[in-house]
């Protein structure tokens, strides 16, 4: 059975995001706390593979931190437009 790849392009979504604006609301499509979870290991994973500098510089607000019900927030620190 085919998977339909919305994650996928969430991910890519919020990467691009991570690097326009310099922060990102990581919210999967289910809505819930620990699918956003699993989607923000999928991004820090990639972060970490294709952007080992960045990756040095990134950091997680927790959905408490980051004032999210069921998501989570990550910014690049010294992030210059």
């Amino acid at each position: 059975m085919r998977k339909s790849g919305r994650t996928t392009r969430l991910a890519d979504k919020y990467i691009q995001d991570l690097f326009k604006k310099g922060t990102a609301k990581i919210i999967d499509h289910y809505g819930t706390r620990d699918a956003s979870f699993y989607l923000l290991g999928i991004i820090l994973d990639r972060l970490e593979r294709e952007h080992p500098e960045t990756f040095k510089n990134i950091k997680v607000d927790t959905p408490y931190e980051a004032g999210l019900k069921n998501g989570y927030k990550i910014t690049i620190e010294n992030f210059i437009k």
